[in-house]
């Protein structure tokens, strides 16, 4: 059984005759029944509990006799609201309801607006505000959004969230800081019945959301409790001044009640035809009061009827700003140290650019809706760049103290974010810094500086990835350079201890550069740069100063250092700075000798977010990349903190709050993985890039290719993921002492062609060829303009006349040796023919080539004191006869060993003193003696030898020329006899040929044998006619020699040439079918046409000898009969050059002796001691 408790009640109201009857249950709010009875001046009867289940009987009980006009349903229950319904239509009473509803009865009539009205009406304050994004809080029992008719409220960017009047403040303020706050708008419409709009306009205040550039707008029935200023509020015409909500009703109720009365009439048919008239479907007309508060009281500012907004004053909104706040974003202020003035510096350029990566970030992390519906404004200081200057700072920062925000992304410069901080702590101002670099250690220090956090971690912790990076390419040798400052020393310091617990030796004494280093500094510190390239280690791990590092590497340069020997490794990387240098020449230095260096520097444009931000950074503000990720960073940082501060419900404003929650952020920026150290400003974990310095030929500059990544966090230290490319664009890696096959003190990729070593060699060249052509001329003309006369009868041979022969076998190897190399395909030949003509350059390199060079100077001298000179016949008048003895023996072998078979080596080793045509650069100093690389040439002692060489060469030349044919003219016996022409042509052919050996050989080897062949074969051929010797075999052998060299030439120029690629195997027969045809032709040509006009002594038989030796018994008649004819030939010979008397008697003396022992066999020890007595 439902229990039902209802009373009726005559209604009285001042001179009228309205009859209202109240319904009420146990459901009914007392305190409501109360209000409305209260304010409609109604004495409520004792309440009769009728245990009735129809209230048709609870009237009849009542004996009433009379309708009521109008029934209040306070109820509070559907069941019975039916139940009145019904009622209202059998005893035709106007029913009021207090809910309204599009559903209604004939009889049934609202005291209150359809939510679709409430909704119109806010929508028309929401186009008037131009609000396009907002939040709705809303109670499930009372929100009009639901039921607009405005399909324009739906195009809006609604955030909607449902608050009950039952939530408690607690519940309010979580949904405020948690879930409305972080979405960044600030633009609010509550719809609530009761105390839950007071309990959200609290907590926004207390999240501090009631600023300026918020909007709040009510749509509720508790306007009674607002409190603050800048709030607005709509609400039913007529109901502004409740007090409450049961107030509010009552007012309701009394309005209708008005309504009804002022109609004046008293029927209940009339009284709900005018209410069906007065009514919009039986609710109240469409108008509401517009509701403006100022310091909590409630202002009317207008009216909104049927949709249309009028204003009687102005709206004033929070922050006291009559300006409707439409934009969508909530604004977040921060300050960024982008400036570009700095108090006594001229250079303002970089910090400024460095921070195009925080500019960037700002745009990148809006479009990318980072942080949705907040707008992030930035305020530019600019109170300092990149030095401090403690006055002009805070007063700077004190101009802008109201502008800086709830965090400053400070400078760039250690030295400028300590500034910053000293500053702003001196106005009072303590907001979080975050600064990408500020590589300064002390501002490690949390406990010193706990505003502050960086991106970067100190570049002194890279020597950890050096200590490794040794470690891989198995350097154990190093060279440590530092300056004198405080960066330096600590970042050494560091270094140093690393390096006690590994194997590496630093093996340099001597490691402080000036602090700064300037070019007027070389003299001071060039014993310095030359004793650490003495050291022969090409490892030097730089903590300079930029761009200190810049003129210490050009001077170290200049001190002798060359490419090759010295890899460099940097801390931080430097290619982008080396603009610095303006100097095309010195920039070029530092070209040279950085190609290949290492930089482990701090990673950046890490992953696939690396990689975008450094192609949007690039597109969007051109120029230097150094640090711009990093800077990026310091912004994702800053972000990714006041996104947590909003999420957790947390006040961004509050400094020390975002400061503690910077602190705990892990993210995934630019640079990697970035967080911060705990108990430290640091940063907790990076990744070190490894850098390869390398040349990009398009743009002439340097740059930096990532090739590997040292990374602490990881179980492999260094990955690497590309080749180094060295020095010598090559990817093996290079030794750290300097140790070259070749004995050169530089890589032989270095080793280029020297257009000013080979034009001085050019120049010398032609000047000795054009002395021997003129100096020979005149010897020619002047002295051996003879004929000789052909030998035509046979002869006997003289010693020196084998001597003659030997020198066509000799001219024809060194001749060989001329020409272009067959080493490649016959490295027989090639050597023979080197070492049998005596030239020794090809395997005489580095020191032993000088002694090469000093033993032909003092050949030449020696040569000209124990041959020359007596040649004149002046020993005794000047020297003495103990000078000379046995000179006679010297002259004769020494002219034509000097003069003639030494004369192509000695010619050809003293021009390769001036043979420069190879360097390591483009100056002349540059260029190194292509016999000795380590000698450079026309400096040092490469003067010296040049000096002797051309002292030399002006002795020589003329005295071998002039000699040469001396040697056989001047001795009659000789049967063999050398025309002078030839001699003479044979010298300055020599020498030319020597030049272009030197000039031209190095260049290009098949050039040089086209230009070889052309000479030899004129050559060839003007002996072809003139004959050089008076022996007909011997020419026919000088022609075979030098078509045999020909054929070489065309060989081996043919392979250089590579016109074909063959097999070795078919080189080599080539060469040899062509050598041995030649001598089988010379042979055919000698047995027929050439005959044998020279014969020598009867040799002795060397059978006897033979036989003896192996045991075999010899008869001393055998012995004496071999002696006597070997005597007997010497003295028919002696008598021929000159008639010596000869006491033949005596020699039959001497043999009898040996016959008379009295024995017919000799023992082996006699027969011995008998050879050598007759001997």
């Amino acid at each position: 059984m439902v229990k039902v408790i209802a009373s009726l009640t005559l209604v009285a109201l001042v001179q009228s005759q309205l009859l209202v009857e109240i319904f009420f249950s146990s459901h009914t709010d007392t305190s409501l029944m109360t209000s409305i009875s209260t304010n409609l001046r109604i004495k409520l009867n004792s309440q009769i509990d009728l245990r009735q289940t129809e209230i048709k009987s609870s009237l009849s009980i009542l004996n009433r006799k009379v309708n009521p006009a109008i029934a209040l349903d306070l109820t509070s229950s559907l069941s019975f609201a039916r139940i009145l319904k019904e009622l209202s239509k059998q005893k035709q009473f106007i029913l009021v309801s207090f809910s309204p509803s599009d559903n209604y009865d004939f009889w049934e009539f609202f005291i209150h607006n359809p939510l679709s009205d409430h909704a119109d009406a806010i929508f028309s304050l929401i186009s008037y505000f131009k609000w396009e994004k907002f939040v709705v809080i809303s109670d499930l029992n009372f929100d009009p959004m639901t039921a607009s008719t405005s399909a324009e409220v739906f195009k809006k960017d609604i955030y909607n969230f449902y608050f009950s009047d039952e939530g408690s403040q607690d519940s309010a303020d979580l949904l405020i800081g948690k879930a409305i706050k972080p979405t960044g708008i600030k633009n609010f419409i509550i719809f609530n019945k009761g105390e839950g709009a007071t309990k959200i306009i609290s907590s926004l205040k207390s999240k501090n959301l009631l600023t300026q550039g918020t909007g709040v707008l009510l749509a509720s029935q508790s306007v009674w409790g607002l409190q603050g200023s800048g709030l607005v509020a709509v609400i039913e015409s007529g109901l502004q001044n409740s007090t409450s909500y049961y107030n509010y009703e009552a007012l309701a109720v009394e309005k209708f009640i008005r309504q009804v009365i002022s109609f004046n009439e008293f029927s209940n048919i009339a009284i709900r035809e005018l209410l069906e008239k007065n009514t919009v479907n039986h609710h109240p007309a469409q108008k509401f009061m517009l509701i403006n508060t100022l310091n909590s009281t409630k202002i009317p500012s207008g009216s909104i009827t049927s949709g249309n907004l009028t204003l009687t004053r102005p709206i004033l909104f929070p922050g006291n700003s009559t300006i409707p706040p439409n934009s969508p974003y909530t604004n977040i202020t921060v300050s960024m140290a982008d400036g570009v003035t700095n108090p006594g510096s001229t250079n303002s350029s970089t910090s400024y650019i460095v921070k195009d990566g925080a500019r960037y970030a700002f745009s990148y992390l809006q479009k990318i809706h980072f942080l949705d519906n907040f707008q992030i404004s930035i305020t530019h200081t600019d109170c300092g760049a990149e030095v401090y200057n403690a006055s002009f700072s805070i007063q700077c920062f004190a101009r802008l103290r109201r502008q800086l925000g709830i965090a400053l992304i400070s400078a760039s410069y250690p030295l400028l974010c300590v500034g910053n901080i000293v500053s702003l702590r001196a106005l009072n101002v303590s907001i979080p810094h975050i600064s990408e670099n500020g590589a300064a250690g002390v501002l490690a220090s949390q406990q010193s500086y706990p505003e502050f956090m960086r991106i970067m971690k100190d570049s002194r912790y890279n020597s950890g990835a050096f200590i490794a990076l040794a470690s891989v390419f198995d350097w154990k040798s190093i060279c440590v350079i530092y300056q004198n400052n405080t960066w330096s020393n600590l970042a050494y310091e560091y270094y140093l201890n690393q390096t006690k617990k590994s194997d590496i030796k630093i093996v340099n004494t001597e490691r402080v550069v000036a602090s700064p280093y300037r070019h007027e500094m070389y003299d001071k510190h060039k014993p310095l740069m030359e004793y650490l390239i003495s050291l022969k280690v090409r490892i030097f791990v730089m903590f300079i100063m930029i761009p200190d590092e810049f003129y210490f590497i050009e001077d170290f340069y200049d001190a002798g250092l060359r490419r090759g020997e010295a890899i460099f490794i940097f801390p931080s990387r430097i290619t982008e700075n080396l603009v610095i240098e303006k100097d095309p020449v010195q920039r070029a230095k530092l070209y040279d000798l950085l190609y290949g260096s290492i930089v482990v520097d701090q990673a950046d444009w890490v992953g696939e977010l690396g990689k975008e931000v450094k192609k949007g950074i690039i597109a969007n503000y051109p120029g230097s990349l150094t640090n711009r990720c990093f800077s990026f960073d310091s912004v994702m940082l800053l972000m990714s903190g006041i996104k947590f501060t909003l999420n957790v419900g947390e006040n961004v404003e509050d400094s020390k709050i975002l400061n503690a929650n910077l602190r705990k952020q892990r993210f995934v920026g630019c640079s990697g993985t970035v967080s911060i150290e705990n108990g430290s400003n640091e940063r907790s974990v990076i990744a070190f890039g490894i850098y390869n310095m390398r040349w990009n030929s398009t743009s002439d500059s340097m740059y930096d290719w990532w090739v590997a990544t040292y990374d602490l966090s990881s179980e492999q230290l260094i990955t690497f993921f590309d080749d180094i490319i060295w020095y010598n664009n090559k990817t093996s890696t290079p030794s750290a002492k300097i140790v070259y096959a070749d004995g050169c003190p530089f890589d032989k990729s270095l080793r280029q062609y020297s257009e000013k070593g080979s034009a001085v060699l050019y120049g010398v060249g032609s000047g000795v060829l054009l002395s021997t052509i003129i100096i020979t001329y005149y010897i020619w003309k002047k002295w051996w303009r003879i004929e000789i006369k052909d030998l035509i009868e046979k002869t006997r041979i003289k010693f020196d006349d084998f001597l003659v022969m030997g020198m066509i076998y000799t001219d024809f190897l060194q001749y060989l040796s001329m020409g272009p190399d067959i080493k490649k395909f016959d490295n027989y030949s090639y050597t023979l023919a080197n070492y049998a003509a005596l030239n020794f350059g090809w395997v005489t390199v580095g020191k032993s080539f000088w002694i090469y060079v000093a033993s032909a100077v003092v050949g030449i001298f020696l040569w000209i004191y124990f041959a020359i000179i007596p040649t004149f016949a002046i020993q005794n008048r000047i020297i003495g006869k103990i000078a000379f003895i046995n000179s006679d023996r010297i002259v004769r072998m020494g002219i034509p060993l000097i003069g003639n078979a030494c004369f192509l080596p000695i010619i050809s080793v003293l021009l390769s003193v001036f043979q420069c045509n190879e360097g390591i650069g483009n100056d002349l100093d540059e260029s190194f003696v292509h016999s000795d690389c380590t000698v450079y040439c026309w400096k040092g002692t490469h003067l010296t030898w040049a000096a002797v060489s051309i002292a030399a060469l002006l002795v020589y030349l003329p005295l071998a020329v002039f000699y040469r044919p001396f040697w056989d003219h001047a001795d009659d016996m000789m049967k063999i006899k050398t025309r002078p022409a030839y001699l003479m042509l044979k010298s300055v052919f020599q020498v030319a040929l020597v030049f272009m050996n030197k000039a031209l050989k190095p260049v290009d080897q098949a050039l040089y044998g086209f230009i070889y062949f052309l000479a030899l074969l004129v050559f060839f051929l003007w002996c072809m006619k003139k004959k050089p010797y008076n022996y007909q075999r011997l020419n026919l052998w000088v022609l075979i020699s030098y078509l045999a060299v020909l054929w070489n030439v065309v060989i081996s120029s043919i392979f250089w040439l590579e016109l074909y690629e063959g097999n070795i195997f078919l080189w080599i027969s080539s060469l040899y079918i062509g050598w041995i045809a030649l001598l089988v032709s010379g042979l055919l040509i000698q047995w027929k046409y050439c005959p044998s006009l020279l014969y020598g002594d009867k040799a002795p038989d060397i059978g006897i000898f033979f036989r003896f030796s192996l045991g075999s018994k010899i008869s001393a008649a055998e012995i004496n009969k071999s002696i006597r004819e070997r005597m007997e030939s010497r003295i028919s010979l002696q008598e021929e050059i000159q008639p010596i008397p000869v006491n033949k008697s005596k020699l039959d003396e001497e043999i009898r002796d040996y016959d008379n022992t009295n024995r017919n066999f000799l023992s082996h020890d006699e027969f011995v001691l008998r050879v050598q007595d007759i001997s």
